[in-house]
């Protein structure tokens, strides 16, 4: 509800200025200082519309908001392969570890998952054992699962464009769309690649991931810096090779 607050109010900041709008930026400021106020500063001396009219022309705003998102939803299956047969090997520099290495990642078939999901089964083979991932392309989103299928390691919402922003498995998990940016890497030459910053928090957790992704392929590079109960991670992981089946 706060994200969407504040892009209500950038919005309205950026619109001409009627004494609607006026009145109407000035209740999702108050709305915001009342609910959020450890963050928001205190908006004093203004006059805004009763708290029934702002409420109303919130509302407004929120399906003004989603009409625009729903209007921009296109099938995933169309820009992003998830399809058995694609096949990925990335370089890993661990500088906590000290250490270089090769993870190899392939799309080996498909599995229906306890929610009714269809899942394409991706399998990441690291130097001293596999994990496996269930890829789920649903609507307008791509969901990457653990191993046991219920729990959300990575969401992505299609398309991507500046700015888009999405929450992730909890309710602390944070997606946005940061910058755009060209890459030369050994896999290959790749422009116009999204940067998004994944944050996440939870008990004795924390995440900040920095990803350079090309809607087709999916990560071309990424930064991981993570604490795990007392458990320090830093990586970049650099796409070397991959493969597509585009059959």
């Amino acid at each position: 509800m706060k994200s969407k607050l504040i892009r209500i109010y950038s919005y309205i900041n950026s619109s001409n200025t009627t004494w609607i709008l006026e009145s109407l930026r000035k209740s999702v400021l108050n709305l915001l200082y009342k609910n959020y106020s450890r963050s928001i500063s205190p908006i004093n001396n203004i006059v805004i519309l009763p708290q029934k009219i702002c409420i109303l022309y919130v509302c407004v705003i929120l399906f003004f908001f989603e009409g625009c998102r729903q209007n921009k939803t296109i099938d995933p299956s169309s820009v992003f392969s998830n399809k058995v047969g694609n096949t990925y090997q990335y370089q890993v520099d661990d500088s906590i570890l000290n250490k270089t290495y090769s993870v190899y990642i392939s799309v080996i078939g498909k599995k229906t998952l306890e929610n009714g999901s269809l899942s394409q089964i991706w399998i990441f083979k690291y130097p001293n054992f596999v994990d496996t991932n269930y890829v789920v392309s649903h609507l307008d989103s791509v969901i990457f699962y653990n191993k046991t299928g219920n729990y959300k390691n990575s969401i992505y919402i299609f398309p991507l464009y500046l700015n888009s922003e999405w929450t992730g498995s909890q309710a602390y998990d944070s997606t946005q769309v940061i910058s755009k940016s060209s890459l030369q890497i050994s896999a290959g030459n790749f422009s116009n690649l999204f940067i998004i910053k994944e944050k996440a928090i939870g008990n004795n957790y924390g995440l900040v991931r920095n990803i350079w992704f090309d809607q087709t392929v999916g990560i071309i590079y990424q930064k991981i810096s993570s604490l795990n109960f007392g458990t320090r991670t830093k990586q970049n992981w650099t796409l070397i090779n991959y493969s597509l089946n585009n059959h």
